[in-house]
Parts: structure tokens; sequence; C-alpha cells
């Protein structure tokens, strides 16, 4: 075995140990239940930054997605799955007044980051490739700007009260989803569906008034949460 071979080998094995890395924090971060913490979130998300940073620094021997055409080692797993989890985390954890408010300003930072790539010599060799990778990094950016709205919100909510009108719990890949239907409130002129922490599902009942706490969000996007009234 030469020399050659068997650096090829071992940076193999590094690529492979990365991915698994990758894919357990992840699939961690998509079995919890309830919302993870935030070292968990800043762990994950870093990920598909070090993959985009491998890529570009690897002089084209590396790619960010595989397909059957292109023989160069990809690290797709780092780049993908902790995108996905990044974004269900979002949608399982957080309530949003507009939820299309995040989108807006994800989709320019996607497309923007995928010409700053392209510019510094990203290899995206095909039409369908270049889509892929920007499509990824539009949700890319969407998971980490609702994160950084939520857990930066430093302000105090505005408070709101509504009745519990029904009560609903599912199981689904984080476990049990529970939730409530509660009456109009604030900017809501309808009864709402509401995902609930298992603790706070425990604690109410069809019938009780809850608090609902409004908050303007750190980058202006209001989103809410549910406790029980004191």
């Amino acid at each position: 075995m030469t020399t050659a071979t068997r650096t090829l080998r071992r940076s193999r094995a590094g690529l492979h140990g990365s991915a698994l890395v990758g894919v357990c924090l992840s699939l961690f971060l998509l079995l919890m239940n309830g919302t993870p913490p935030l070292w968990l979130v800043a762990a994950v998300a870093a990920l598909p930054a070090w993959a985009i940073a491998m890529v570009v620094g690897s002089g084209d021997r590396l790619a960010l997605l595989r397909s059957r055409q292109d023989h160069r080692d990809s690290l797709d797993i780092v780049f993908v799955t902790p995108i996905l989890a990044l974004a269900g985390s979002v949608l399982q954890d957080f309530q949003f007044v507009d939820w299309w408010r995040p989108a807006l300003l994800a989709i320019p930072l996607g497309v923007a980051a995928l010409g700053l790539l392209a510019n510094v010599s990203l290899p995206l060799r095909r039409p369908q490739m270049a889509f892929g990778v920007g499509l990824l990094l539009c949700i890319y950016a969407y998971g980490l700007l609702a994160q950084a709205n939520v857990r930066l919100d430093a302000g105090a909510p505005t408070v709101f009260h509504a009745t519990v009108l029904a009560k609903h719990s599912s199981s689904g890949y984080r476990g049990a989803s529970a939730g409530a239907t509660i009456s109009p409130w604030g900017p809501f002129a309808t009864p709402r569906s509401a995902t609930l922490r298992t603790s706070i599902y425990r604690s109410l009942r069809v019938g009780d008034t809850a608090c609902v706490q409004l908050h303007k969000g750190a980058l202006g996007a209001p989103w809410y949460e549910i406790e029980p009234c004191p």
C-alpha cells in the first residue's frame, strides 16, 4: 500500500467520523422532548458551516452534495442533516404570529450566501447542484434566524388571556406532542391551535383561562408561548 493510498484512506476515515458526529448530534436534537438547550443548538448549527469551510478549502476534492457522476468525497450528511434538524426544531418548538417573516429574511440571505460561496470557488458543477445547495442554504438561514429571533429575545412580553377550548395530543418522531385550541386573542380573530410543553398541557384543562405571552422577537418576528395564568 502506497503512502498516498494510506493518506487517502485516513482522509476518508476522518470524513466518515465527522459525518457520524453530525448525524448523532442532529438526531439527538430531533428526538429530544421539549426545547433543546442552547449549547446543543449552537453545536448543530455550526456543522453545516464547518462542512462548507471544508469544501471551500479542499481545492475541489470534496463536495457538499453527492451525485452519481461525481467521484469526490461528500460531506452531504454533515451538511444536510443538521440543517433539517435545525429547521425541524423551529417548527416543533416555536410559534410565530407570522411564520413567513423569518422566511422572507432567509431567502435573500440563502441566495446571497450561494453567490458568495460560488465566487470563492465552491464546486457547483451543475445547475441541479447549485439549486440544491441554494435551497438548503435558505433552509439553513431560516433555522438560524428563527432560533436567534426567539433565543436572543430579552424583552418583556405582552400578556393576553384566552380560554382553552380543546386539548389534543399525538405521537411523532420526537415522542408525544401536546397541544390545545384556544379562543381568539391579540392578533388572532379566530380560535388558534397551539403546541404546548408537556408540563403546561397537563396543568391546563378545557375551560381554563390561559395566559398567552406575546414577544416582539429579537429580529422583529413576533412569537408567543402559552402558560397557565397565576
